[in-house]
């Protein structure tokens, strides 16, 4: 399907009510003034009919990303055919959760093959699907014809690993002056009390102002190391683990600060490489390798 052409750093990303508002106005037959981002009459309940297939009927959101919802307006089938509920179904109030005016209702999908709630395509992605309903005091208005037609967002929703996660934060981080996977990369950013499968490594140290002998303590320095399950010897799959050092001020030094920045830290994160006897022996070849005996 032809790309549609939109400013850069455009994303077509309606909230739920937005969604809604968008159906509304295709039902009252008006004018969506949705840059034709979403698609109309597709049958995504089609079970001979894979969802990779009618997902590339969609339209991109104004990003290369096949990781982001598409969106359509079609008639609601009875039949669900491979998609299956994953919840009753939530309310959309007009404005805000805040709202008792409820304009329809929202449900989310997972698409399965024989019921296999763990289907997975061979990358290891999967289906999801919501679906936006008008509720029964906003149908009342339209045409007979109009009132069956629901909007639906599919995506494609992929696994991610251990690894991949950690990857993607190390990722955002700024190299070090050098392209080595090895080196730390530094972020600030707000303490969490939930250290999620970082576990401690040690109970801090302080740091001084400019060495250990002076008495000034500006902060803490904590290790963590990356692991899952709780397991001391988890290890990605090429050998690496990962390692974080969280520095946070001293109270000393926090009291002088907005309460707001007070619970900033700043983290060091990096890859950790488990050398073998072999990659040790070929690091002392290369030291010694010009010298000749």
């Amino acid at each position: 399907m032809e790309q549609r052409v939109v400013r850069s750093g455009f994303r077509f990303h309606p909230t739920d009510t937005e969604g809604l508002t968008f159906l509304q106005k295709f039902m009252a037959k008006q004018e969506i003034n949705y840059s034709g981002f979403i698609t109309i009459n597709i049958d995504v309940y089609d079970s001979e009919e894979e969802p990779w297939k009618i997902y590339s009927r969609g339209v991109p959101r104004g990003a290369a990303d096949d990781s982001l919802y598409r969106y359509f307006i079609t008639k609601k089938s009875s039949n669900l055919g491979n998609w299956k509920l994953q919840d009753e179904g939530k309310p959309v109030h007009r404005d805000s959760s805040s709202s008792t005016v409820v304009i329809g209702y929202k449900k989310k999908m997972r698409y399965m093959v024989n019921n296999n709630e763990e289907h997975r395509e061979d990358d290891g992605h999967y289906w999801l699907m919501k679906e936006y309903k008008l509720s029964n005091v906003m149908l009342h208005q339209f045409d007979d014809d109009y009132r069956d037609y629901v909007l639906y967002a599919i995506k494609k929703k992929f696994i991610e690993t251990c690894s991949s996660e950690m990857d993607n934060i190390y990722s955002r981080g700024v190299p070090c002056g050098a392209a080595d996977d090895s080196l730390y990369r530094y972020f600030i950013t707000k303490k969490s009390s939930n250290l999620g499968n970082w576990k401690l490594q040690d109970e801090g140290k302080p740091v001084h102002r400019d060495s250990s002998s002076s008495t000034v303590v500006i902060g803490y320095k904590k290790k963590m190391r990356y692991m899952v399950n709780n397991n001391e010897e988890h290890r990605e799959d090429d050998g690496h683990y990962w390692l974080m050092k969280e520095y946070k001020l001293s109270n000393v030094m926090l009291h002088q600060f907005d309460d707001d920045y007070r619970d900033y830290v700043l983290y060091a994160i990096k890859k950790k490489f488990i050398e073998t006897c072999s990659s040790e022996m070929d690091n002392v070849s290369e030291e010694f390798g010009a010298i000749q005996i």
